[in-house]
């Protein structure tokens, strides 16, 4: 967004800042209106679901509150939004206002009020009223109450934050936690256990002792073994789930929840895209890096074993040189799925008909609580913009899955995973949450998983399918 043009005062000179693009100032303000009046019919969706919440229960608490937070972010990031397009309307002389960004408690909100002029002066100089007869008078009188609107008391249940045993509706101070049922946080203490440097199915991971000591704690009386404090997701980033030892078969473990993963559907079948010699050719080092490291897994897992049987355990060296491969060939595999990803956007939305752009975090790169890539596409020839946002997965990847608003698990692809996301999202404060829960809201986003296809030491391209996520 441009900003409005200031003169920033310094003891020797001044600079002025670039004047704001006024010829874009009309369809941004339709845009944020638009975006306001979604978000209105989320927050009186959220709101009128407060009666029926079941207080007794933590996780629909949890998840209720969860909402609730994500809403006051994307609340704030809208009114920060308005703010800055008050103040450029103004540099500009337009007669045109800001929108008004709906309050969280459903009372009425306040348009942003056009900045006061620029001046030299420290901040707080021109919250003081220039000196008058009746001066002395003037710092004492009240405030106002007519500022208020940005941070409404809500209405019900309670004006505190919210608890296990009592949900509240939206309320706009984005900085009070919410529970900790909805808000499990990633440890960082230790490095990624063997199962988790291959990304290997929860399944497998729970079953690896490794796993188990870093992760949980001793089985319970109820036979339930708990995650320990702050274990909440793990590397990949999935949701530590609480485990139990597998009657039928002692000495295994199984996940302790009875509800079956919610599996993802497709639109259509997948499309097989062959490569063009030129994408071969491109794709052959990284291929063949991805197969040497497959190479020496295989390599060494068989010494591993061979020094197991003989010896009763396994070499240090062998076994640090075997994480290593497994590292190597989980980054090379991603590597492989990012290449796909992008080769798919570019004969999909060829820029002769599309103008693409892709979004990216904070730290410029993909991870555990963000999606593997997000582009916005708007045709060349006019027409509405459209988001993007594409799983993608090396040769042998498996898709992960995440715990849900509702508590319930949800694997990549679903409708329910997808939310869960952006929730993450916006609490971690990525700046790409709002734009896809809007979008998302709209129908203008396509989900997809491209996965990357290799034939011996040759680039085969890559297959699309489409998510349906209703």
């Amino acid at each position: 967004m441009a900003s409005i043009a200031l003169i920033v005062a310094t003891p020797s000179q001044a600079f002025a800042a670039p004047a704001p693009d006024c010829s874009t100032l009309h369809s941004r303000v339709q845009t944020l209106q638009s975006q306001a009046n979604t978000l209105k019919g989320q927050i009186d969706a959220h709101n009128s679901r407060a009666g029926g919440v079941d207080r007794t229960n933590a996780g629909a608490v949890g998840a209720y509150n969860a909402e609730a937070q994500q809403l006051n972010g994307q609340r704030d990031a809208l009114q920060a939004q308005a703010n800055g397009l008050q103040s450029e309307l103004s540099a500009c002389g337009s007669k045109e206002t800001a929108p008004a960004i709906p309050n969280t408690d459903g009372s009425t909100p306040t348009p942003p009020a056009p900045p006061a002029p620029a001046k030299p002066a420290p901040p707080k100089s021109d919250a003081k009223p220039a000196p008058q007869k009746s001066a002395p008078a003037q710092p004492a009188q009240p405030k106002p109450s007519a500022p208020k609107p940005s941070t409404p008391k809500p209405a019900a249940p309670k004006p505190t934050a919210p608890k296990p045993a009592q949900p509240a509706p939206a309320k706009p101070q984005p900085a009070e936690p919410a529970p900790k049922q909805s808000a499990p946080k990633q440890t960082t203490t230790a490095k990624p256990t063997g199962v988790e440097q291959r990304n290997a199915p929860m399944q497998s991971k729970v079953n690896d002792p490794e796993y188990r000591a870093k992760y949980y704690q001793k089985q319970g009386s109820d036979g339930v073994i708990k995650r320990k404090p702050g274990s909440g997701v793990d590397a990949n980033g999935d949701l530590v789930p609480a485990i139990r030892e597998n009657p039928k078969k002692p000495g295994s473990f199984v996940e302790s929840h009875s509800s079956p993963t919610v599996r993802a559907k497709f639109d259509g079948p997948a499309q097989q895209r062959a490569p063009t010699s030129a994408e071969s050719s491109q794709m052959r080092e990284s291929v063949a890096a991805r197969n040497r490291a497959v190479g020496d897994v295989k390599r060494l897992k068989a010494e591993s074993a061979t020094q197991q049987k003989t010896d009763g355990k396994v070499d240090p060296r062998t076994e640090s040189e075997l994480k290593d491969a497994y590292r190597r060939q989980t980054t090379q595999g991603e590597q492989l799925g990012e290449a796909a990803g992008r080769q798919a956007i570019a004969r999909d939305y060829p820029s002769s008909k599309y103008d693409v752009r892709e979004l990216t975090s904070a730290r410029g790169q993909s991870g555990a609580g963000s999606p593997d890539q997000v582009f916005v596409v708007r045709p060349k020839a006019g027409g509405s913009e459209r988001m993007v946002v594409q799983e993608v997965k090396g040769p042998s990847s498996k898709a992960g899955s995440r715990i849900g608003l509702d508590g319930q698990r949800y694997e990549q692809g679903t409708r329910g995973y997808l939310d869960a996301l952006i929730d993450e999202m916006a609490r971690n404060g990525d700046p790409r949450a709002l734009s896809m829960r809007s979008a998302l809201n709209r129908g203008a986003l396509s989900y997809r998983l491209v996965k990357a296809r290799v034939s011996g030491d040759e680039w085969a391209g890559y297959s699309v399918r489409n998510f349906d996520i209703g």
